[in-house]
C-alpha cells in the first residue's frame, strides 16, 4: 500500500525532471536577480555585502539597497565553483523548484493524505504560471521551500500538546521561519500565523511558540546588524487609498494569469471568477470546521502587499497559489458533494481536465525554447562594446543599471521617467550632477520606448548616438 509520502516522493522526481529536461536558452529581464547575484559575488569576493555599482536616482527606485542574505549565501558555493554561469544557475533553480514541490506536498500531509495530494501538485507543477518560474534566478523559489516547510513545521506543532518533542519542534520551526524571513520579507507573516493558529488550537498562550517567535526575531536582529535589510523596506509601505485600490486590482489581474489560455480574456475571467467562488467555498468549509495554519497564513500573506508601493505581479502570489488551488479543490469537492451519486466522482476530473486544458492552451503561445533578456546575442554584444569602448569610472543611464554592474563594472543610473516636457530640465540637472557620459537606449524594454527616447528626440543636442546594433543603441552627452 502506497503512502504519502511515496505518492508524494514520485511526483516530486517526475515534476524535478521534467523541468531540467525543459529549461529554456536566456533570461528574464529584471534587476532583481542581478543584485542577488551580486551580493553573492561580494561575498566570494570578501567586499562589503550591499557594495553595488548602482547609482540612486532619487526620483524612482529600484528596491533597497540590499536583499536578505538566505538566498545570495545559497548562490555562493555554485559562483564560487562555476562562476557566474547561467547554464549551471539554472539547473540549480529547476533542483530548487522540485524541492519547492516536495515541500508543498509535505505541508498538505494531513489534509490530502495519500494519492490526493498529486493532483494538487500536479496543478502547480504543469500550470505555465510555475513553469515559466523554473529557471528563473529569483528569490521566490526558495521562499516557496522555506515557507512551506515552516507552515508544516507549524501544523505540527500546533497538534503538539506539550513536552521536549514540542521544543525541539520549536527550534526547528524558529530556524525554518527565520530562513523563510531571511530570503524574503514576505516570510514575516508565518510568526503571527504561528501564533494565532496555536491559540485558536489550544485555547492559551503556550510558551513554545512565544519562544519560536523570539528566537526568530533575535536571528533578525543578528542579519539586519550585519547586512541591514529588513529596515529599508519599511519605507515602500503606504496608506494611500489610490495606491492600495489599484494594488487590489492589480493582484486581482494577476491572479487571474493562473487561467490564462493565451488566446481569450473573456475564457480566462470565467475560469477565474468560478475558480474564485469555488476557492471563497472551500475556505469557508475549512474555516467552520476550525482555522488551522492555511486559513490564518492567507490573509496575513495578502494584505501587505496591498499596502506595498511595488506592484510585482504573480511573482508575489507565488506563495499562495498553492493555497488558492487547495481551497479550489476543496470547493469542488463540497459542490459535488451535493451532486447525485453519478455525477459526483466526475466533477473534480472535469475540474482537473478544463485546468489541463487552459495550460496546454497558453504553452501554444509560449516559446518554449527561449526567454528573451540580458543574455540574448545581441544584449551580449551591446555589453561587450560598453566594456570595450568606456572606461572604468564612466557613468550611465540604463533601465537595467545593477545589470551593467555586475556584468561590465560599469557605474549606472536608471533613466528618470519624464512624462511632461517641462520636466526636462530637472532630468537632466540630475544627468549633470552624477557626470552621466552614456546612454543605452533598447527596443526590448518598453519603458525606453514610452519616456527616454521621446526625451532623447526633445533633446537632440545633449547627446548623440555613437553605436547601435539594431537592437540597442549607445549614445554619448555631448560636453556642456
Amino acid at each position: 500500500m502506497w503512502k504519502h509520502r511515496d505518492y508524494l516522493a514520485l511526483t516530486t522526481i517526475g515534476v524535478t525532471v521534467f523541468y531540467l529536461l525543459t529549461i529554456r536558452s536566456g533570461h528574464f529581464w529584471g534587476d532583481d536577480f542581478v543584485q542577488c547575484l551580486q551580493h553573492a559575488e561580494n561575498l566570494a569576493a570578501n567586499k562589503p555585502y550591499a557594495n553595488q555599482l548602482l547609482i540612486a536616482n532619487p526620483s524612482l527606485s529600484v528596491g533597497p539597497p540590499a536583499y536578505p542574505p538566505v538566498f545570495p549565501l545559497m548562490l555562493l558555493p555554485i559562483l564560487q565553483v562555476f562562476g557566474l554561469n547561467f547554464a549551471v544557475l539554472k539547473v540549480f533553480m529547476g533542483v530548487l523548484f522540485g524541492a519547492a514541490i516536495f515541500s508543498i506536498g509535505l505541508a498538505f500531509d494531513d489534509a490530502l493524505p495519500g494519492r490526493r495530494v498529486v493532483p494538487l501538485l500536479l496543478l502547480l507543477a504543469l500550470a505555465p504560471t510555475f513553469w515559466t518560474f523554473k529557471e528563473a534566478i529569483f528569490s521566490d523559489v526558495p521562499f516557496l521551500i522555506f515557507c512551506f516547510l515552516s507552515l508544516a513545521l507549524i501544523q505540527k506543532m500546533v497538534s503538539t500538546p506539550g513536552g521536549r518533542e514540542l521544543y525541539l519542534m520549536s527550534l526547528l520551526t524558529a530556524v525554518l521561519i527565520y530562513l523563510a524571513c531571511g530570503t524574503r520579507s514576505q516570510g514575516l507573516p508565518l510568526l503571527p500565523t504561528l501564533l494565532i493558529a496555536d491559540f485558536l488550537k489550544a485555547k492559551r498562550v503556550r510558551l513554545a511558540p512565544v519562544l519560536t517567535c523570539c528566537l526568530v526575531a533575535l536571528l533578525l536582529f543578528v542579519q539586519n546588524r550585519l547586512v541591514f535589510t529588513e529596515g529599508e523596506r519599511l519605507q515602500y509601505l503606504t496608506l494611500d487609498p489610490s495606491i492600495v485600490w489599484s494594488n487590489v486590482r492589480h493582484y486581482a489581474g494577476s491572479l487571474s494569469t493562473y487561467w490564462d489560455n493565451g488566446y481569450s480574456h473573456s475564457l480566462r475571467y470565467l475560469f477565474f471568477i468560478v475558480a474564485l467562488v469555488l476557492g471563497f467555498v472551500g475556505y469557508a468549509k475549512r474555516v467552520v470546521q476550525g482555522p488551522g495554519a492555511f486559513e490564518v497564513f492567507l490573509p496575513l500573506f495578502v494584505l501587505p502587499l496591498f499596502f506595498w508601493t511595488f506592484q510585482q505581479g504573480i511573482r508575489y502570489l507565488l506563495p499562495i497559489i498553492p493555497l488558492y488551488v487547495f481551497y479550489i479543490m476543496e470547493g469542488v469537492r463540497v459542490v459535488s458533494s451535493r451532486l447525485q451519486t453519478g455525477v459526483r466522482g466526475r466533477v473534480p476530473w472535469a475540474f482537473f481536465a478544463a485546468a489541463l486544458g487552459c495550460f496546454a492552451s497558453m504553452y501554444t503561445t509560449v516559446d518554449l525554447w527561449h526567454i528573451e533578456g540580458p543574455l540574448d546575442p545581441e544584449a551580449q554584444e551591446m555589453l561587450a562594446h560598453v566594456e570595450a569602448e568606456s572606461s572604468p569610472g564612466d557613468v550611465f543611464l540604463f533601465e537595467k543599471p545593477r545589470l551593467l554592474g555586475l556584468l561590465v563594472h560599469r557605474k549606472a543610473a536608471i533613466p528618470t521617467r519624464v512624462e511632461d516636457p517641462r520636466e526636462d530640465e530637472s532630468a537632466l540637472a540630475f544627468y549633470r550632477s552624477i557626470g552621466a557620459k552614456y546612454v543605452i537606449t533598447t527596443s526590448s524594454l518598453a519603458s525606453d520606448q514610452d519616456y527616454l527616447r521621446p526625451f532623447l528626440a526633445r533633446n537632440p543636442t545633449w547627446a548623440r548616438e555613437t553605436w547601435t546594433n539594431g537592437t540597442f543603441q549607445l549614445w554619448e552627452v555631448r560636453n556642456e
